[in-house]
Formats: C-alpha cells, structure tokens, sequence
C-alpha cells in the first residue's frame, strides 16, 4: 500500500487560516490599489483641468512639469517649459526677488508664499499673475521641489489702473471746476 499522506487536524487548522489571512491580505491590497488609482485619476483630473496655471519644480528652480492651463495662459509649448528655469518667464525686475523667496523656501523656510507679479507672455505681451509658490514635503519633512500656482489678474489689474487713472482725472477736473469759481468769483 502507497505512503498516504495523513494531516492531523490541527496542520489542517492552520493551513485554512493560512490561507483566510492569505485570501484577506490579497483583498486589503486589491482595495488599497483600487483607492490608489481612484486618487491618482483624481489628481489627474485636477491637473489637467484646472483653470490655474500650475508648474512642478525641483529644488533648483527648474520647471519639471507644466498643466495645460499655464501653456494656454502664457502661450509657451510644454518643451518650452521644460527647457529651463521657471524665472525666466517673469519681468526681469522680480526675477532676484522670486529666485530668493524660492530658495529660502526650498531651504525649509517656510511652507508657501504668494506675490503678484508679471510674467511675459510667449506673443511678447505681459500678464499679471498672482503666484503662490508651495514647497512639497516628502518624508521626514525634506523638501523636495516646488509648485507654483498662477492665477491671471491681468484684467483686475488693468481695471485698477484704469480707475486710478479715472479717480486722477476727476480730481483734476474738480481743481479745474475750483479755479474757475474762484476767477468767476473775483470777477
């Protein structure tokens, strides 16, 4: 008679709980995944669809990656981007300041900031934007590159100007109205 391999019940007791434990651990994982690519489509969705210009960037300020917001905002080619230094793009009086701000930043100084400043359009012109430049955190509190997030102001801006400009011509014509009572009064 053939050897006949014989389990005790309790090696059978341990191997179905082997494999409840086995079949649980799969099923936690599956699910684990399945949240890890519902967030990662999520997060897709944000940036490929947001009306916020929004660049990635590496310690050193170069540009990583651009949303399709910031290329149609300024009108430059994602390879344009990835050509250099995201700085480059802005009025050339701001540039130290955003290059400083960025590296106190990136040095751990701080989580984010945010400035109004003008940054050049690829048609030549200029745009206003609100920038907030965010650092990105990885473990044990590194910093690891940053976002900018940019948002165009340019038609609040201008609108601000033209009301100063408003306001200046009015008090103007007031003066104007003042001196002439003041000759019409002496005459």
């Amino acid at each position: 008679m053939p050897n006949i391999i014989q389990f005790s019940w309790p090696y059978v007791s341990i191997f179905a709980a082997l494999s409840l434990i086995s079949s649980h651990l799969i099923s936690e994982r599956n699910r684990a995944m399945q949240k890890l690519a519902a967030s990662e489509a999520e997060l897709r969705a944000t940036w490929e669809h947001s009306v916020l210009g929004a660049a990635l960037l590496a310690k050193n300020g170069t540009v990583l990656r651009v949303n399709p917001a910031l290329e149609r905002m300024l009108g430059y080619s994602r390879d344009e981007w990835l050509a250099g230094r995201f700085f480059r793009f802005m009025d050339a009086p701001d540039v130290a300041d955003a290059e400083q701000r960025f590296a106190d930043l990136m040095a751990g100084h701080g989580t984010f900031y945010q400035r109004e400043r003008r940054f050049r359009r690829q048609d030549g012109t200029w745009m206003w934007g609100r920038a907030t430049v965010s650092a990105i955190v990885g473990p044990h509190q590194s910093v690891l590159g940053g976002l900018v997030v940019i948002e165009d102001i340019t038609d609040r801006r201008d609108a601000e100007a033209n009301l100063r400009a408003s306001e200046q011509k009015l008090r103007q014509a007031q003066k104007m109205e003042a001196v002439g009572q003041l000759v019409a009064g002496v005459a």
